[in-house]
């Protein structure tokens, strides 16, 4: 579910703490002040980015090799290299949409 300034959705099973969950919300202003000037399509990306950080977030909180994880996303350095990659394929995914490839 979409809001202004939210992304929301079911809460998913916790990669770190067997037996809890995860919240799926995300509430975020992309830049203080110029949210309420943003258009409908700047929104769409704004969540589209939410998402797809939300989900690698969370594929590499449970991807572990011998008990220790791959690519741990909490640690302040790989989160922002983490959030760069993300960025990058994005727009690779953009481009895909751009070129007409559509679900359905």
């Amino acid at each position: 579910m979409f809001g202004p300034g939210e992304l929301n959705g079911e809460d998913i099973d916790c990669a770190r703490t067997i037996g809890n969950k995860s919240l799926a919300g995300w509430y975020d202003r992309p830049v203080p002040g110029l949210a309420d000037q943003m258009s409908e399509e700047d929104w769409v990306n704004w969540f589209q980015m939410m998402a797809l950080q939300e989900c690698v977030h969370e594929a590499l909180e449970w991807f572990n090799i011998d008990g220790e994880p791959w690519l741990d996303p909490h640690i302040r350095d790989n989160k922002i290299a983490i959030r760069a990659a993300v960025v990058k394929l994005w727009r690779e995914l953009k481009e895909v949409r751009a070129e007409g490839y559509t679900y359905g």
